[in-house]
Protein backbone atom coordinates (compact mmCIF):
# COMPACT_ATOMS: atom_id res chain seq x y z
CA UNK A 1 0.00 0.00 0.00
CA UNK A 2 2.88 2.56 0.81
CA UNK A 3 4.91 2.42 -2.14
CA UNK A 4 1.86 2.34 -4.13
CA UNK A 5 0.31 5.35 -2.67
CA UNK A 6 3.69 6.97 -3.52
CA UNK A 7 3.36 6.29 -6.68
CA UNK A 8 -0.43 7.37 -7.26
CA UNK A 9 0.92 11.19 -5.71
CA UNK A 10 3.52 11.35 -7.87
CA UNK A 11 1.49 10.61 -10.93
CA UNK A 12 -1.48 12.52 -9.46
CA UNK A 13 -0.63 15.55 -11.16
CA UNK A 14 -0.60 13.49 -14.69
CA UNK A 15 -4.15 12.33 -14.41
CA UNK A 16 -5.76 15.99 -14.05
CA UNK A 17 -6.18 17.08 -17.39
CA UNK A 18 -6.60 13.39 -19.10
CA UNK A 19 -8.62 9.95 -17.74
CA UNK A 20 -5.74 7.99 -19.18
CA UNK A 21 -2.38 7.60 -17.56
CA UNK A 22 0.39 9.48 -19.31
CA UNK A 23 2.93 7.39 -20.92
CA UNK A 24 5.56 5.14 -18.20
CA UNK A 25 3.02 5.84 -15.52
CA UNK A 26 1.99 2.71 -15.66
CA UNK A 27 5.11 0.57 -16.73
CA UNK A 28 6.18 2.57 -13.50
CA UNK A 29 3.60 0.54 -11.48
CA UNK A 30 3.80 -2.95 -13.11
CA UNK A 31 7.97 -2.41 -12.69
CA UNK A 32 7.17 -1.57 -9.18
CA UNK A 33 4.60 -4.15 -8.55
CA UNK A 34 7.32 -6.94 -10.20
CA UNK A 35 9.74 -5.83 -8.02
CA UNK A 36 7.60 -6.09 -4.93
CA UNK A 37 6.47 -9.71 -6.08
CA UNK A 38 10.41 -10.64 -6.76
CA UNK A 39 10.29 -9.78 -3.01
CA UNK A 40 8.35 -11.77 -1.81
CA UNK A 41 9.40 -14.93 -3.99
CA UNK A 42 12.87 -14.18 -2.43
CA UNK A 43 11.78 -14.17 1.06
CA UNK A 44 9.82 -17.35 0.58
CA UNK A 45 12.44 -19.27 -0.50
CA UNK A 46 14.50 -17.77 2.84
CA UNK A 47 12.08 -19.25 4.97
CA UNK A 48 11.54 -22.35 3.06
CA UNK A 49 15.74 -23.02 3.23
CA UNK A 50 15.95 -21.96 6.55
CA UNK A 51 12.75 -24.51 8.11
CA UNK A 52 13.27 -27.44 5.28
CA UNK A 53 14.57 -29.85 8.14
CA UNK A 54 12.72 -28.58 10.61
CA UNK A 55 10.17 -31.07 12.22
CA UNK A 56 8.28 -28.94 13.75
CA UNK A 57 7.26 -27.38 10.80
CA UNK A 58 6.89 -30.23 8.86
CA UNK A 59 3.58 -30.95 12.08
CA UNK A 60 2.67 -27.32 11.59
CA UNK A 61 2.42 -27.44 8.03
CA UNK A 62 0.21 -30.80 8.49
CA UNK A 63 -2.25 -28.28 10.12
CA UNK A 64 -5.56 -27.48 8.07
CA UNK A 65 -5.24 -23.87 7.44
CA UNK A 66 -2.10 -22.75 8.11
CA UNK A 67 -0.17 -21.33 5.58
CA UNK A 68 3.64 -20.70 5.05
CA UNK A 69 3.70 -17.23 7.25
CA UNK A 70 1.68 -18.85 9.92
CA UNK A 71 3.97 -21.94 10.38
CA UNK A 72 6.93 -19.91 10.54
CA UNK A 73 5.88 -17.54 12.98
CA UNK A 74 4.34 -20.07 15.16
CA UNK A 75 7.70 -21.97 14.69
CA UNK A 76 9.46 -19.46 15.73
CA UNK A 77 7.83 -18.26 19.07
CA UNK A 78 7.48 -22.11 19.68
CA UNK A 79 11.34 -22.21 19.81
CA UNK A 80 11.78 -25.18 22.01
CA UNK A 81 8.89 -27.34 21.86
CA UNK A 82 10.24 -29.25 25.17
CA UNK A 83 9.18 -26.98 27.41
CA UNK A 84 5.81 -27.34 27.21
CA UNK A 85 4.33 -29.94 29.05
CA UNK A 86 0.99 -31.04 26.47
CA UNK A 87 -0.59 -29.80 24.04
CA UNK A 88 -3.10 -28.01 25.88
CA UNK A 89 -0.23 -25.70 27.41
CA UNK A 90 1.08 -24.80 23.94
CA UNK A 91 -2.09 -24.52 22.07
CA UNK A 92 -3.27 -22.32 25.16
CA UNK A 93 -0.28 -20.26 24.30
CA UNK A 94 -0.60 -19.93 20.52
CA UNK A 95 -4.07 -20.21 20.42
CA UNK A 96 -4.19 -23.49 18.22
CA UNK A 97 -7.27 -25.73 18.72
CA UNK A 98 -7.06 -29.22 16.79
CA UNK A 99 -10.00 -32.03 16.58
CA UNK A 100 -9.69 -34.31 19.33
CA UNK A 101 -10.14 -37.61 18.70
CA UNK A 102 -12.10 -38.17 21.94
CA UNK A 103 -14.71 -35.93 21.45
CA UNK A 104 -16.14 -37.37 18.63
CA UNK A 105 -15.45 -33.90 15.65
Amino acid sequence: MFISSQVMIIASPCFAQSSEPPIGVTELIIESIERIEEGIKKFERQMDELTEEDPVVDILNSMPGTGRITVVTVRAYIDDIERFDSYKKLSDICVIKGRSEDNGR
